[in-house]
């Protein structure tokens, strides 16, 4: 095989150095061998060499004027360097050369989009999938240039094509049209198809994960793409959880299925399971694994582990059977098999920091619970105090010292973008909202998962405040764990802030306010930070979409059981055992029902307030604050009041989402979260 055939084997096969260097020893004896100073340039180009690669190009074009693709490619290098007139021009001489050339009328579609001229890019689009009907690139050109003109029924089977053909790229594009028409389940699919072609991405992951939680009815085949990503940080892996509850149904009495199942350990390592029959399930497995390890049995340390890692997110809260009590003093945890079944029920070793938990077998538990523990420890002290405590928040600040909520942080790390174009989808109006970066404060942090949502969504700088050390702690490690740099956390009282000078484009309180022994003194200090005419998000509890909480409570009251641990594992048992019919059984299927932490928040809280819109209405006008809109999690709550009102288009007329409320009590989820704006300081 002579020196050429070598570098363009090497260059199909995408090693791009070594072809790289086959094409430097064709040069070093030919150096003005026009194809290979054409593809060694095209190499460059893609190993992140731009400008070496339109060296490479103008000596391809000088050696042989008349080739085609070192035109074509010479366009694609400019491009990439945002030079696009001359890009336009160089792939037009292509053209003019070779008419029929389907990779370069690829090459003009994408270099017209890039400039915005819509129609001649379809024109190259189509030509060149004319030329190219079998090629999957060029359909997914031609489909992302359709949606681009407007003509989204034409996209969708252009994108199909490439999306089948292993285009992530394509996969996405179509996932995003179907997300956009209404299809989550649809979406879902082609966000799994573009992950599994590009199983790196994280952004094809998060993507995945908020098409599955827009879906009641996920697809079925989606194993492979959930592994995947359960492997991301970065990703709200709560998400997923119904996707994978459906895909390892047929498995929920088979327990050496389970335990043998490549889901099992990233499920129960990623987040804690949701649902009494998966409870059950599970509950049973983990009793199956503890008696093989007495018995001499050898289960996967794997699967002890993750039982262990989720047992320490969910604070052991699923019920201990006494045989299984029992069980567990005969436990050596000096072997590492025992040590792990006895962390599954909470028997957690502090001698296992002195072992080397970096290798050691038992690494993965040590640094999911024990290490993890030390390290917010360890932080908890560089956490500044800006504010004193106002003497009524003592209660609420104890509360979450001992139970930082929430007990998993789950983000979904994006693409950040402005928050005109994140409220653009949102709001019916954004014609106030910032196109620039923003300053945003978000009170009553938590454990981070609201306020590292915002910063890592947004063009923006974060501080996040918050009552409890413990969960400042708590996020400050999560943000280093996951890179986010444009966040600043403090401890402080919302209600104290009167000595905080700095003001802010957008204060954000979702789940915070309605603790207050006074919501409004707080809401009202929170105004007090926000620059004029800037933006607040908020969130209330709605009164009418929490009545299983009212009910659940009724039923603990009754019982007459404590909000210590044992007596929230007690009251998880007596709702598990209610009848279906029951109005507290749907409890049982809140997220914050499946840990101690979540439970405490959910039914055992030492103060909350409830809201109707009656109320939420006379407080806006109290704090003269401008209502923007409410934020939907449910897409047919807002096409709801539509069909009631079709001519509303702006659904802005809180009486009317009161008379909707009326009929769907749960058309809010519990909370209604909204934005609005400032017009002038409330005194």
């Amino acid at each position: 095989m002579d020196l050429m055939a070598r570098a363009v084997q090497h260059h199909r096969a995408g090693r791009l150095d070594e072809a790289a260097t086959a094409y430097m020893n064709v040069l070093r004896q030919q150096p003005d061998n026009a194809d290979a100073l054409n593809l060694l340039g095209l190499v460059t180009h893609r190993l992140g060499h731009g400008e070496e690669a339109l060296v490479l190009m103008e000596r391809a074009v000088q050696a042989d004027p008349e080739l085609a693709p070192a035109w074509a490619n010479r366009g694609l290098v400019l491009r990439g360097l945002g030079r696009l007139d001359d890009a336009r021009d160089s792939v037009l001489h292509a053209l003019k050369l070779r008419p029929n050339f389907p990779e370069a009328s690829l090459n003009l579609a994408r270099i017209e989009h890039a400039r915005g001229a819509i129609d001649p890019a379809l024109s190259a689009a189509r030509h060149a999938f004319r030329g190219r009907p079998d090629s999957a690139q060029a359909a997914a050109v031609l489909g992302v240039t359709l949606i681009a003109a407007g003509r989204s029924e034409e996209a969708t089977p252009m994108l199909r094509i490439a999306a089948e053909a292993g285009d992530s790229g394509a996969a996405e594009a179509l996932a995003r049209l179907l997300l956009a028409s209404g299809a989550p389940r649809e979406a879902a699919a082609a966000f799994a198809a573009a992950l599994r072609a590009s199983p790196g991405d994280r952004r094809y992951a998060v993507a995945l994960a908020d098409a599955l939680a827009a879906t009641l009815d996920p697809p079925n085949d989606l194993g492979e793409a959930l592994l995947i990503a359960l492997g991301h940080d970065g990703v709200d892996h709560s998400r997923l959880d119904r996707a994978i509850r459906a895909q390892v149904a047929a498995l929920e009495h088979e327990p050496d299925a389970l335990i043998a199942l490549p889901l099992l350990v990233p499920w129960l390592s990623r987040l804690t399971v949701r649902g009494p029959r998966w409870e059950a399930a599970l509950s049973h497995t983990r009793g199956v694994l503890l008696d093989r390890v007495l018995r001499g049995g050898e289960p996967p340390l794997d699967v002890l582990m993750a039982f262990g890692i989720h047992g320490f997110h969910s604070e052991y809260v699923w019920d201990t059977s006494p045989p299984e009590r029992a069980a567990l003093v005969s436990l050596d945890p000096a072997r590492p098999d025992h040590a792990a079944a006895a962390a599954m029920y909470g028997r957690l070793h502090s001698y296992w920091h002195r072992q080397d938990w970096v290798t050691g077998p038992l690494a993965p538990l040590v640094r999911a619970t024990l290490h993890t523990r030390a390290v917010e420890a360890t932080l908890g002290v560089t956490i500044a105090s800006v504010t004193e405590d106002d003497p009524t928040s003592g209660p609420v600040r104890a509360l979450y010292e001992a139970h930082p909520y929430p007990r998993i942080v789950g983000v979904q790390v994006r693409q950040p973008r402005s928050l005109h174009a994140a409220l653009s989808g949102v709001l019916p109006d954004v014609s106030g909202v910032p196109k620039r970066p923003v300053d945003v404060l978000v009170a009553g942090g938590g454990t981070g998962q609201h306020p590292l949502t915002s910063a890592s969504a947004w063009h923006c700088n974060v501080v996040a405040i918050d009552l409890s050390r413990a969960a400042l702690s708590r996020a400050t490690r999560v943000a280093q764990a996951l890179g986010i740099d444009n966040i600043q956390f403090a401890r402080a009282d919302l209600l104290q802030l009167g000595i905080m000078e700095r003001t802010f484009d957008v204060v954000e309180a979702v789940g915070v306010l309605h603790h207050l022994e006074d919501p409004l003194a707080g809401w009202r200090s929170l105004v007090r930070r926000v620059r004029p005419g800037g933006l607040m998000r908020i969130g209330l509890y709605a009164r009418r979409g929490r009545a299983e909480v009212v009910a659940a409570r009724e039923v603990i009251a009754r019982q007459g059981l404590p909000d210590t641990e044992e007596g929230i594992r007690a009251a998880r048992q007596r709702l598990l055992g209610l009848p279906e019919d029951h109005p507290a059984r749907p409890i049982v299927w809140s997220p914050d029902f499946s840990s101690v932490t979540g439970c405490r928040d959910l039914l055992f809280h030492v103060r909350e307030h409830t809201y109707t819109l009656p109320r939420l209405a006379a407080e806006l006008d109290e704090l003269s604050l401008r209502f923007l809109g409410f934020q939907h999690a449910d897409p047919s709550v807002p096409a709801a009041y539509h069909d009631r009102w079709p001519h509303d288009l702006d659904q802005l007329d809180l009486s009317r989402w009161e008379e909707l409320e009326a009929d769907a009590p749960r058309c809010f989820s519990g909370m209604y979260v909204f934005w609005v704006a400032t017009s002038r300081h409330p005194s």
